[in-house]
């Protein structure tokens, strides 16, 4: 991933919300960058390359011991908006699908 790439990503999708208490936890994070990428048609990197981008973008996270959160970060546009990534197993290779509530989106395959 990019850094041009993780740039327009935290750009179009999340904004700084200091006063809430929060933030957004690292498994929604994800789930938000894969929308972002169907809606772009990017095929979307791994969750540990992922956030390994976030850490070189200067993004720290907290763990409250269970949960892996970016305090004081709110999700925004329309990658937040009725977009719901999922995986699908099937025949032993992984698909990942966008599946939008409001029009079809083409299927992105990746391998992996």
């Amino acid at each position: 991933m990019t850094p041009e790439q993780i740039n327009q990503f935290l750009q179009a999708c999340v904004v700084r919300d200091d006063e809430s208490d929060s933030g957004i936890d690292a498994g929604s994070l994800y789930g938000l960058y894969v929308s972002w990428c169907c809606l772009n048609r990017i095929v979307p990197v791994s969750e540990h390359a992922f956030h390994a981008a976030l850490r070189h973008a200067g993004l720290r996270s907290e763990t409250d011991g269970k949960t892996r959160t970016f305090p004081g970060l709110r999700m925004i546009g329309q990658a937040a908006n009725g977009l719901h990534p999922q995986q699908l197993s099937l025949g032993g290779r992984w698909f990942l699908a966008c599946v939008s509530l409001f029009e079809p989106l083409p299927v992105l395959i990746a391998d992996g």
